[in-house]
């Protein structure tokens, strides 16, 4: 997956002076009262703090400064090996059927090439069918595997259907990708407001304390 460190640290620069404490007119991710944005470090990376409605701010990357890519899989809907996993019966699916179906269509006029007869023409339809219906059920389990993962995590509706339509290969990828650049841009934003399930939220702050900083002891408490 191609990396996009430069586009994002390009983005929370724009957005977070270096070394910059909390202000009053950023507006990120909010939910119940809470709200998550990000500065920059001045030792490198990016820091996140929480502000609560009574005006208290506290620091959610206590160990360190995390990278763009740190921050990008905090805010993730599953991680990047999960969605390689997850795809992998649809994608296994189709080749396997596109093989039987080519090797037992090969056979076939191979052994009547002149006049197909209708046993073995049955016999193609057959496969054809179990075919369509073994690839049916393979997404079919792969998009509701995304769906309780969502509902689990907390995720929009709007992020769930994405993940649900789009989630086979290289497409899941992609909109893994876009869906934590969108993110990413929010939380860097001044301007930008996305409310968040309280269970989206928790778990979100839960991996940001779980990072090993790429920049330890780079943030400054409030």
């Amino acid at each position: 997956m191609m990396k996009f460190n430069a586009i994002l640290i390009s983005i929370l620069l724009s957005a977070c002076g270096a070394g910059d404490t909390p202000h009053s007119k950023t507006h990120d991710y909010l939910s119940g009262g809470r709200q998550l944005y990000v500065t920059s470090s001045d030792w490198g990376g990016y820091c996140v703090y929480e502000l609560l409605s009574s005006g208290e701010t506290t620091l959610i990357t206590i160990k360190g400064a995390l990278s763009a890519d740190q921050l990008g899989e905090s805010l993730s809907y599953m991680s990047y090996g999960m969605q390689a996993i997850s795809s992998a019966a649809p994608t296994a699916a189709i080749i396997y059927v596109a093989v039987r179906a080519l090797r037992q269509t090969t056979k076939a006029y191979q052994q009547f090439p002149d006049d197909l007869p209708i046993a073995a023409a049955r016999k193609l339809l057959r496969v054809g069918i179990n075919g369509v219906l073994l690839i049916g059920t393979a997404f079919v389990l792969n998009g509701i595997y995304r769906i309780v993962k969502g509902k689990l995590e907390g995720e929009s509706g709007g992020a769930i259907a994405a993940q649900f339509f789009f989630g086979w290969m290289p497409a899941n990828f992609l909109v893994e990708d876009m869906q934590r650049r969108g993110r990413l841009e929010t939380l860097a934003s001044q301007y930008e407001l996305a409310s968040l399930s309280e269970r989206k939220l928790n778990r979100i702050v839960r991996r940001l304390n779980q990072k090993t900083p790429a920049y330890p002891d780079a943030c400054p408490q409030t």
